[in-house]
């Protein structure tokens, strides 16, 4: 086990976690503000999408391979059967 390398936190990482954290927030306050949680979602996406792009550490064709579109698929037929109880 190699204990040698060490994480620096660099711009890149630190707009990251506060999109990330904006997301959250959106999420958990959806009754507030009135925008569907999916909106929310899929909007933290694309301005992480464009951040990475712009800043060298994600590129399309990287973030499309990162997907996995098992959980895709088990997120929305999880969410289909919640929205029908």
């Amino acid at each position: 086990m190699e204990t040698g390398h060490m994480l620096v936190m660099n711009d890149g990482m630190m707009i990251s976690g506060i999109i990330l954290a904006l997301s959250f927030i959106g999420i958990f306050t959806e009754t507030l503000h009135g925008f569907h949680r999916v909106k929310v979602a899929m909007l933290g996406a694309a301005v992480m999408l464009v951040v990475g792009q712009s800043y060298g550490f994600y590129s399309p064709e990287g973030a499309f391979e990162a997907v996995d579109w098992n959980v895709v698929f088990l997120l929305g037929a999880m969410m289909a059967v919640v929205a029908i109880m």
